[in-house]
């Protein structure tokens, strides 16, 4: 048989702290209630297992208080947990822990939604630092509560990320705001749409609000100095553009002015030619032609073909020869 104070301290030890002593003045309620239909004057471990203990004081004021709050306000229960959601926050292992939050920060709604907690002591209203603040009275509401447990499950990304907002804010608050702890500008404004800003502390959005500021002042200051650099670099690769097309012209023009040179020098060579010997200046006119076409080597080679009478061997053909034609390209 469990000895009294044996059941005192596993009813001390499961209620967690003195916030929660009406709720472990419930629960003696309970337990007695269920002693007397047991026709029995004595607490015993058995009797507080057989009505819950105060797990499930807890879970029944938790549900009254629920019921209460969504029928004096027409709320649902999720817009209730919701509220209740306020309160709570995640540590670094990401297990849901209580966050006061100034009563006046509450919505007028919010504050209605969560009065029944209040009255039923499943949440308090305490003076810190001269704010009146709201806190969750009993952190084992988090798991043996399920539709609040579930909730918490299902919104367990939203609290990481107002949490780890809230933190970074404080910390840069606490630092004097240096511009090193802000966020980007992409993170501080996925964060903005991610969260209701209307849960984050007064730091928080003014610390989001900043980070934005200063992410755009530095989008700018890049942005700027990237059209300088662009700029520089299409003017270079322009400037070089140029320079190239100007060489690849000289080059041309050196290689006209040498085939030109070539070609003059054949049909001086060919002038130079004495009368007796026709076909070679011939050849050499009309290399000349073919390596310049300006030079005027067609005036030599029609002379030649004029003043000349020119024998010329007709190679791969072994028929009789019946006539000859000259092209009208001469």
């Amino acid at each position: 048989m469990t000895r009294p104070d044996e059941l005192v301290a596993r009813m001390v030890s499961d209620t967690g702290n003195g916030q929660a002593l009406p709720l472990l003045a419930y629960t003696l309620q309970r337990l007695y209630s269920e002693a007397r239909e047991a026709g029995t004057t004595v607490l015993s471990a058995t009797l507080y297992d057989k009505t819950g203990g105060v797990r499930g004081a807890l879970v029944d004021h938790a549900d009254a208080a629920l019921a209460e709050a969504t029928a004096a306000t027409g709320s649902t229960d999720e817009e209730v947990l919701t509220a209740l959601l306020r309160l709570i926050t995640v540590d670094a292992d990401g297990r849901p822990t209580r966050r006061q939050v100034p009563l006046d920060h509450l919505s007028d709604s919010t504050g209605r939604e969560v009065t029944p907690f209040v009255a039923r002591r499943l949440l308090t209203v305490n003076n810190s630092n001269g704010q009146t603040v709201v806190d969750i009275a009993h952190e084992h509401i988090f798991t043996a509560w399920t539709p609040l447990a579930t909730a918490i499950g299902q919104a367990a990304d939203g609290l990481r990320l107002r949490a780890a907002v809230e933190d970074t804010a404080a910390d840069w608050n606490r630092h004097g705001r240096p511009t090193n702890y802000l966020w980007e500008f992409d993170r501080a404004t996925e964060t903005r749409r991610a969260v209701n800003l209307t849960e984050l502390t007064p730091i928080a959005r003014i610390f989001l609000d900043i980070s934005r500021r200063h992410g755009q002042r530095r989008r700018r200051r890049l942005t700027a100095a990237l059209t300088s650099a662009l700029l520089l670099v299409t003017s270079g690769a322009f400037i070089a553009l140029v320079q190239w097309h100007i060489a690849v012209d000289r080059g041309k023009a050196t290689e006209r002015e040498r085939r030109t040179a070539v070609a003059q020098r054949l049909i001086t060579e060919a002038t130079a030619l004495p009368s007796s010997t026709p076909r070679r200046a011939l050849k050499l006119d009309l290399a000349a032609h073919e390596i310049d076409g300006r030079v005027g080597a067609m005036d030599q080679i029609a002379t030649i073909l004029t003043d000349n009478t020119l024998q010329a061997s007709l190679t791969d053909h072994l028929d009789a020869v019946s006539g000859v034609a000259l092209t009208p390209d001469g």
